[in-house]
């Protein structure tokens, strides 16, 4: 799907331009829209996960979405402000990248740096 691709092209760019916002909005949307590897994605992998079986599976994927959810829509249940920061941003791009079954170069070469940031080494690089 054309869209989804273009949606993860525009949320690595707003990554690299430091807009987490819009990278997880972009992200999640185009997560959301391929499914052709739906039940082989990261999102799937997480939620699956035979340690995740002790957690509530409702609050688990509560927690998996926050980000993506209190951007798009009002979520009541939240107290205070969302974090938006590298680490949330790149989880997203994560989760819809591994919907996809061919990556583009773009995001072969942002791969390393989600790799990095989700390892929590500060220093990004572009």
């Amino acid at each position: 799907m054309k869209a989804a691709v273009r949606e993860v092209h525009a949320a690595i760019a707003a990554f690299y331009k430091g807009d987490y916002d819009i990278c997880i909005t972009l992200a999640g949307a185009a997560e959301q829209m391929y499914s052709e590897r739906k039940g082989t994605d990261a999102f799937s992998f997480f939620r699956d996960h035979p340690k995740a079986g002790a957690l509530n599976k409702e609050e688990f994927k509560l927690m998996l979405n926050q980000e993506r959810d209190w951007l798009k829509h009002p979520t009541p249940d939240r107290k205070g402000p969302c974090s938006f920061g590298p680490p949330e941003a790149a989880f997203m791009l994560v989760r819809a990248m591994s919907k996809l079954k061919y990556w583009s170069d773009s995001m072969n070469a942002i791969k390393p740096i989600l790799i990095k940031v989700l390892n929590g080494e500060d220093e990004l690089e572009s």
